[in-house]
């Protein structure tokens, strides 16, 4: 599945995204995916 960032913030309640590459919350694994990048918004792909 693949997230847009303002999905990621409102599903987990963030105020900003982590800086980092890939980060876990409630026992899932999110990865920024750079190649569905669409204008100032990355894709998460989120594993489990």
């Amino acid at each position: 599945m693949i997230l847009s960032n303002s999905q990621v913030l409102a599903l987990l309640e963030l105020k900003k995204l982590p800086s980092t590459v890939s980060f876990q919350r409630h026992g899932f694994v999110l990865e920024s995916d750079s190649r569905q990048q669409q204008g100032q918004q990355k894709g998460w792909r989120v594993l489990k």
